[in-house]
């Protein structure tokens, strides 16, 4: 089992395989990797882990939780890295091998070393060695790439490493040798998706590999091939989620699919050969040299009929995921409303040394669940419901303990992209897992909906249905609570809404002209058409530029009507609201301990 825990990495190689860069933050948590050992993984496959990226050593946290369960289950781990790290965090070598036994693998190529020099890569082995930790070697020949060849970096390991390497030389997972695949397909038989002009002959025979893995992407889902990642819509050739509904078990033992079987056994060759029996005329490349043919295949509409063939539905790998699979926050199904958490902030008023979204206003009540406890009861009635938490490298504790309150829910981690600006930009970073109908929480703040109970209205609803038939009929909301203070509305998102619950004027923040606005905004939601437009009226309006809410593609956005509301950022609101009829209604009306299970 291949484990990606990041697609991040310093590198950023043009040929990667799975799409990294310096700039992707998408990655797997250290809270998922325990949910996904504790669902019996040990049990259905050999006792091999290889622990990957991107870079395995820029999610420190994940590794070596990932180590300490392979020691723990006695599965063997090999770390397939770089070494890019090491220059700048050596220390992580050593916590990582305190975490447990692991084997170091080290990739070596043409274009690693154009950023990873060799010198630095023979600190490291030195490094390793002295640790009692072992090292192996991937090797990958890029052609037309000016560089050492596999067998010239070879000839170096010998040179610098004799007697390591003599006594080296008999293991078979020593070396391992990524081949340049290259096919050839019938013209016009599957889309050219990265053909490149005037290229070499490629070679006669499609690939004849078969798959001996499955991989953990970092979504959290399973695939066939740790070459998916970098082909867009790559998530529509997922064999299921593993902690739901069994899909490990069924993936693990071969059973999900018959096209997985043929893929494990004989390589997509084999499926080329049923579309196209012909298909060694005419060439077929891809824009890096790498084999893709696989994917290519599996999009193919005429794999609908093959697989037909043998009792099993197919349709899933055209347009979506395997049956029974729930991609994370993709192109799956369209029901569920994402309630986005910006975690992004600083936390410079509250002036804290951790996350202030982690800051406990009671026993067991850190800010952000307050914001959870709205999420938690509109799943309590049943109602869709996937989570987005976007965060700042150094915040990934806020995302674990979301993770470990909802163990079961779908959720995924943002982090906050620089091009966007303020808190509305945080929002905003989260665009790519952006479902139809989305609610935006704040997490250091808490609202009411009724005197009686802060998670429902006074019929008993919770607030994300209350928001999402308010989308039925409106592309954007904003959750209003009545106010005519002045010295509340210069601090908060100050509007005026009309006694038919529509938005009539809006402002961040205002510094004058206060009698315009009866209240302000403690929630917001939209639908994705209106995502973007939405996120420049709010920078805007942040920014203090005039941009009348009238004018805008989404006018009227409408309101619902919220009972109480506080900002929970700063230490005088937070005394104030614990003096609050709402602080003592929620933590001495019963046993919220208790509720939570």
């Amino acid at each position: 089992m291949i484990f990606f825990l990041n697609r991040r990495c310093s590198v950023g190689c043009a040929t990667c395989n799975a799409g990294c860069s310096p700039d992707n933050r998408e990655i797997l948590a250290a809270g998922w990797i325990g949910d996904f050992f504790s669902r019996g993984y040990p049990a259905i496959t050999k006792p091999f882990s290889v622990w990957t990226g991107g870079e395995p050593f820029l999610s420190p946290n994940a590794l070596t939780a990932g180590l300490q369960l392979c020691r723990k289950h006695n599965i063997h781990a090999e770390i397939l890295t770089s070494g890019a790290w090491h220059r700048n965090r050596p220390d992580l070598l050593a916590w990582c091998a305190h975490a447990g036994p692991f084997t170091l693998r080290i990739s070596l190529d043409a274009e690693h070393q154009q950023h990873v020099p060799l010198d630095d890569i023979e600190i490291l082995i030195d490094h390793a060695l002295a640790l009692n930790i072992p090292v192996c070697f991937t090797l990958r020949d890029i052609p037309g790439h000016q560089g050492m060849t596999p067998e010239e970096f070879l000839d170096h390991l010998r040179e610098q490493f004799p007697d390591w390497t003599a006594a080296n030389i008999g293991n078979s997972r020593w070396i391992h040798r990524i081949p340049t695949i290259r096919t050839k397909l019938h013209p016009g038989s599957i889309p050219r998706t990265s053909t490149r002009k005037n290229r070499p002959d490629p070679n006669p025979e499609p690939c004849r590999l078969g798959f001996r893995d499955l991989v953990i992407g970092p979504d959290g889902l399973i695939y066939p091939c740790c070459g998916l990642f970098a082909i867009p819509g790559h998530r529509a050739l997922a064999l299921g989620d593993p902690l739901r509904s069994g899909g490990i078990i069924r993936t693990g033992t071969g059973n999900l699919s018959p096209i997985l079987h043929k893929l494990k056994t004989k390589g997509p060759a084999y499926l080329l050969a049923q579309i196209d029996p012909e298909s060694t005329r005419s060439g077929y490349l891809t824009e890096n040299s790498q084999c893709t043919l696989c994917q290519i295949l599996l999009r193919h509409p005429r794999m609908q009929s093959i697989l037909s063939a043998t009792g099993r539905s197919a349709a899933f790998y055209h347009s979506k995921p395997a049956a029974g699979a729930q991609p994370a926050l993709t192109s799956g199904s369209r029901t569920a409303l994402t309630v986005i958490l910006p975690c992004a902030g600083s936390g410079e008023r509250l002036g804290l040394t951790g996350p202030k979204e982690l800051f406990q206003t009671a026993s067991g009540y850190p800010l952000i669940r307050y914001s959870l406890e709205h999420i938690r009861t509109a799943i309590e009635a049943s109602q869709p419901i996937r989570i987005a938490v976007v965060i700042r490298s150094g915040k990934e504790s806020v995302a674990e303990y979301v993770s470990r309150f909802f163990p079961e829910q779908e959720h995924r981690i943002c982090y906050f992209n620089e091009k966007y600006e303020e808190w509305p930009g945080s929002v905003f970073s989260a665009r790519e897992v952006f479902s139809g109908r989305n609610l935006v929480l704040l997490p250091d703040s808490i609202l009411s909906l009724s005197p009686t109970d802060p998670f429902r209205d006074p019929a008993g609803t919770p607030l994300c249905r209350l928001v999402e038939n308010a989308l039925h009929n409106r592309p954007v909301v904003f959750g209003v609570i009545p106010c005519r203070d002045p010295d509340r509305l210069r601090y908060l998102g100050a509007l005026h809404f009309t006694r038919e619950m529509k938005i009539s004027a809006f402002q961040d923040k205002p510094r004058q002209g206060y009698d315009r606005f009866n209240g302000f905004w403690g929630c917001y939601a939209f639908r994705k058409s209106a995502g973007e437009v939405l996120y420049r009226f709010l920078l805007n309006s942040v920014r203090q530029v005039h941009s009348p809410v009238c004018t805008q593609p989404f006018h009227p956005a409408s309101g619902i009507l919220l009972n109480d509301y506080y900002d929970l950022g700063t230490w005088p609101s937070i005394k104030w609201f614990r003096n609050s009829s709402l602080y003592h209604q929620i933590h001495f009306s019963g046993d919220p301990e208790a509720a939570a299970g």
